[in-house]
């Protein structure tokens, strides 16, 4: 246990300092001391997704990972009685190397936001049961029926291999929210009562998003791959896939996300980021105290096998009637990852170039021709395993109605992609856009950097 040897990367102008630790328990950790900061966030990131869920129970993962929130707002945690041991015990979550504390990152939102593993928490020298009190002590100080806020917020998200929870609050009810949040993954308790409300939210998100363009494009996108793979299945669960079905098999839901929980959940596969105003050594000594008695069980990292589309799912037309009112043609090719090739970046090379809308450019000339509106490019929905890289391209009517000599066009510009080579003055142009980027970040760009250091 203790400081592991790395490198840490960070802009010239910034001054927080960084740390990454390794506990006795496996559990990596990246700590973050700002002494300038009011806020304190701090996220956990395990790598178990929805490709885990079990034959039979789609959207356990999901399910698993909502995030806490007040109980007017809908959502409940639990919490057991039992005196306090440990010190003050309160929190929520965040990331793998993820401070995506402020903001939801980019398209994950249609992956997103997880719980129902309803934690088992402490309050200090107190005996409650209230499913609320964990809400209440983040957002509220510890009398919890005060009406003076924390400014605390908490949220969570399940991804294809890993679910990220995360909170942020003020500075000076972090140790507690951060205790809190640590009995999550070390004492969780699911009751029953808990379980049956939360296959009720999950339920009413689904059916928000059966009334969503991008949900209903995602899972058609799944839906045109191989069956075999897990790619291909119903990620976000709904009241059939959690209740019904497993009813009619003689399941029982919380006995069965009790066991997800135990075969999947150990400290080896989880990822921590604390981000305070308190030194290295002291968020270090906090995380040590907290999140040692995670349980580590030697899991090993769900690796998958295969493409999610193969020969026959690839050139085919898709045609679907939208919930909102306009045309927009999607292009879909799966690749090879980039994080494989960080370092030469080949889809923001493609995507700055595909999605150029300066003179000379395919956007340039569809709009033009008045045709399309808005033209992006972009890798999406990536895996360690496999990715897919996207365009996507607003029509006008006029537009819609050449569809195919815009697919045309798109073919014929990458064909002079590929045709002229990679041109190092663009090459070094992207990157260093990218560098300059990266030295003039701000916290959000500081979260979304973060969010990536281990995936």
């Amino acid at each position: 246990m203790g400081e592991a040897a790395v490198e840490i990367v960070k802009p010239r102008t910034d001054t927080r300092e960084y740390r990454r630790i390794v506990l006795r328990n496996s559990l990596e950790a990246l700590l973050i001391s700002d002494p300038d900061t009011d806020k304190a966030a701090a996220s956990m990131s395990v790598s178990v997704g929805s490709f885990s869920d079990p034959e039979g129970f789609p959207g356990l993962a999901h399910f698993l990972g909502r995030p806490p929130k007040c109980r007017e707002e809908g959502t409940h945690l639990q919490f057991h009685k039992e005196s306090m041991s440990n010190g003050q015990r309160q929190g929520s979550f965040m990331g793998k190397w993820s401070i995506c504390c402020f903001m939801p990152v980019k398209n994950i939102h249609w992956k997103t936001v997880t719980q129902s593993i309803l934690q088992r928490s402490l309050l200090q020298e107190m005996e409650l049961e209230d499913e609320n009190i964990f809400s209440c002590i983040w957002i509220h100080p510890k009398d919890a029926s005060s009406s003076e806020v924390h400014g605390g917020s908490t949220n969570a998200f399940t991804a294809s291999e890993h679910t990220n929870y995360f909170f942020d609050v003020n500075t000076d009810c972090f140790e507690e929210a951060l205790d809190r949040f640590a009995q999550f993954f070390v004492k969780p308790l699911m009751s029953a009562d808990a379980t049956t409300r939360e296959i009720k939210a999950v339920d009413s998100e689904n059916k928000k998003n059966l009334l969503s363009d991008a949900w209903r494009m995602d899972q058609l996108q799944k839906h045109v791959s191989a069956e075999g793979h897990p790619y291909h299945k119903f990620s976000t669960g709904n009241r059939d896939t959690l209740e019904v079905k497993p009813k009619e098999k003689g399941l029982d839901t919380r006995h069965e996300l009790i066991k997800f929980y135990e075969e999947h959940y150990s400290a080896n596969l989880m990822h921590l980021v604390v981000y305070t105003k308190e030194s290295l050594d002291k968020i270090q000594s906090l995380v040590e105290h907290k999140f040692q008695e995670i349980q580590n069980k030697d899991r090993i990292n769900f690796h998958i096998c295969g493409q999610p589309c193969t020969s026959e799912h690839l050139q085919i037309l898709v045609k679907t009637v939208p919930i909102k009112q306009g045309h927009k043609l999607i292009v879909v090719w799966p690749i090879t990852p980039s994080i494989h090739n960080y370092k030469e970046g080949p889809c923001r090379y493609l995507g700055h170039l595909i999605g150029h809308e300066g003179k000379g450019s395919l956007f340039y000339i569809l709009k033009t021709l008045g045709w399309a509106t808005s033209l992006s490019a972009w890798e999406e929905d990536w895996t360690c395993e496999f990715s897919f890289f996207e365009v996507v391209i607003d029509l006008t009517d006029a537009g819609h109605e050449h569809m195919q000599d815009i697919v045309g066009l798109l073919f014929k510009y990458i064909s002079l992609l590929q045709q002229t080579g990679v041109c190092k003055w663009i090459f070094d142009e992207v990157h260093v856009v990218g560098a300059s980027m990266i030295e003039a970040s701000n916290d959000k760009l500081l979260w979304e950097r973060s969010f990536h250091c281990l995936r």
